[in-house]
């Protein structure tokens, strides 16, 4: 049995979104509905056992297609309730117009690329702006490649409580950096030209890990360690 825990006022509504998601999918793309429980603290959703499912998936260029092609399945599914848009998702997020100079600074000497990134800020700001969320698909938003295995052959997905409908390409493009992290192929060898929707997402991310290291672990930029 898979679970799922909200803990939380501010996620109480994402658990339910969920098993509805689930429970209209169930058997199909997603896994099999179990139970959903409210607690005081939160919320906890149960799905079926994969145990025994394949996780640590060898990402040859036929496996990408393979996936791709059923992102393709997904973004053409319908739902009997509400959906929410993208582009109204989205807004919740941060990318580079959010960090300030110190926190691009701080990922320019993490990843000892500090003079390029800070060259190249006002460029970033700039595409990420461009970039458009808005479509007719349904998008998932979440696909991570620890958030998919294989049944049977089949691809299964888990966490569906950002689903949304906009630009479905966003899904490819979440899901390329951890395919060839992982050792597959390198994500200009499978989508190109999607600049714009590139530099967003490296810049949300970026902002996550610039206030992780900032905040949370209290970089000193002088010395690039962790300070007590």
């Amino acid at each position: 049995m898979v679970c799922e825990n909200w803990r939380g006022s501010q996620n109480k509504c994402l658990p339910k979104k969920e098993a509805r998601i689930y429970t209209h999918l169930e058997g199909n793309h997603a896994l099999l509905f179990g139970f959903f429980i409210d607690i005081p603290s939160g919320s906890i959703l149960g799905l079926e056992n994969l145990s025994s499912a394949e996780w640590n998936i060898k990402w040859t260029k036929h496996c990408v297609a393979s996936v791709i092609s059923r992102l393709d399945e997904v973004s053409r599914l319908k739902f009997p309730f509400k959906i929410p848009r993208l582009e109204h998702l989205v807004a919740d997020f941060k990318s580079w117009n959010s960090i300030d100079s110190a926190g691009i600074e701080v990922l320019g000497t993490i990843l000892g690329c500090s003079d390029w990134i800070c060259d190249i800020e006002a460029f970033l700001r700039e595409l990420s702006s461009a970039a458009s969320f808005k479509g007719h698909e349904m998008v998932h938003f979440d696909v991570r490649i620890d958030n998919m295995c294989f049944r049977d052959g089949r691809l299964i997905l888990i966490d569906w409580d950002w689903l949304s409908i906009g630009n479905p390409v966003l899904d490819i493009l979440t899901l390329l950096p951890g395919v060839y992290l992982s050792g597959g192929p390198h994500p200009h060898d499978v989508i190109k030209e999607e600049y714009e929707l590139v530099s967003w997402l490296a810049g949300a991310w970026g902002l996550r890990f610039s206030y992780i290291l900032r905040i949370t672990y209290r970089v000193d930029l002088d010395n690039c360690n962790s300070v007590n």
